[in-house]
């Protein structure tokens, strides 16, 4: 990724500030749209676009829900799926 790159999603996506963690994260997002990608502009757009909202635009691997541990997350899940909010 280039400087022009990272100037444009800092201010873009990231309110200004891009921390190294994101900057990391989204080298790393690179790097796969480059070996798993096939060229296709709108499948590479996907990814990174996928990653930001799936991560909480952390641009790090989060646990679902964001929970602190992996049995809050289930807990949280399973309250929202008896609710009704998670029909699938």
């Amino acid at each position: 990724m280039n400087t022009a790159f990272f100037a444009s999603v800092r201010s873009s996506l990231f309110g200004g500030a891009l921390s190294q963690a994101r900057v990391n994260g989204i080298n790393a997002i690179g790097e796969a749209r480059t070996i798993y990608g096939d060229g296709d502009r709108r499948k590479l757009s996907y990814i990174p676009a996928t990653a930001f909202h799936e991560t909480a635009h952390t641009m790090q691997p989060v646990r679902e829900t964001l929970a602190s541990t992996d049995a809050k997350a289930k807990e949280l899940l399973t309250k929202a799926w008896k609710a009704g909010r998670m029909p699938w």
